[in-house]
């Protein structure tokens, strides 16, 4: 019987494989939606469009919002200054949580998973450190982006964040705040709505 070439077993990346077969299969983790067409359709389109600064890998890479780019990298080297933490470090950290990070979106992230580390370390940084508690008195960079923080579609999981800035072992600061309580102090303002820690707490993502 004539062999059956079944294909290579040194698959390096198992996410190119998906994608070329057709993307994920939907998973129960998802929290992090699109939003829908129809939704858009007789809306003002800008109350769905990111006006400043893209978060995690959805709308990634788009033309308008590169500059941003720029200050979320300075926002990096800042914490990794701050930290005395290399880059590796939070990398592997991320590497752990990519099969679990990548279900928690809706549809399939079409990029590499070396891209993906990158979009989600860089985005992890910046919504740290774009917080009251830590922000200049002129950093006006923070103001830009509040309205931007409300996107369906400008989210990452609270895991992620929780993970790689566990405040009890590697932050500095006397009152090692945590990202529940930071993301309560972004959140519980005029712009947003007035809630509760709790409201966060029980949620999946950044911004439920």
């Amino acid at each position: 019987m004539e062999d059956i070439d079944e294909g290579p077993n040194d698959i390096e990346n198992p996410y190119d494989l998906m994608l070329e077969l057709g993307g994920f299969s939907l998973s129960p983790l998802r929290c992090i939606y699109g939003v829908p067409k129809r939704l858009r359709q007789g809306n003002d389109e800008e109350a769905y469009t990111r006006q400043v600064v893209s978060i995690g890998p959805l709308h990634h890479g788009k033309e308008h919002l590169n500059v941003m780019e720029y200050h979320k990298k300075r926002y990096l080297r800042d914490c990794l200054r701050r930290n005395r933490l290399n880059l590796e470090f939070y990398k592997r950290k991320i590497k752990g949580q990519e099969v679990k990070l990548r279900s928690c979106y809706a549809e399939p992230i079409r990029c590499s998973s070396e891209e993906f580390l990158r979009i989600i370390l860089v985005d992890a940084v910046f919504m740290r450190y774009n917080n009251p508690k830590f922000r200049d008195e002129d950093d006006y960079i923070y103001y830009w982006v509040l309205a931007d923080l409300r996107m369906l579609e400008n989210q990452l999981t609270l895991f992620i964040l929780e993970d790689l800035f566990d405040p009890g072992k590697y932050f500095d600061y006397a009152d090692k705040p945590s990202i529940i309580s930071l993301s309560y102090a972004v959140f519980n303002t005029p712009f947003f709505w007035k809630g509760s820690k709790d409201d966060i707490l029980e949620g999946k993502s950044f911004m439920k």
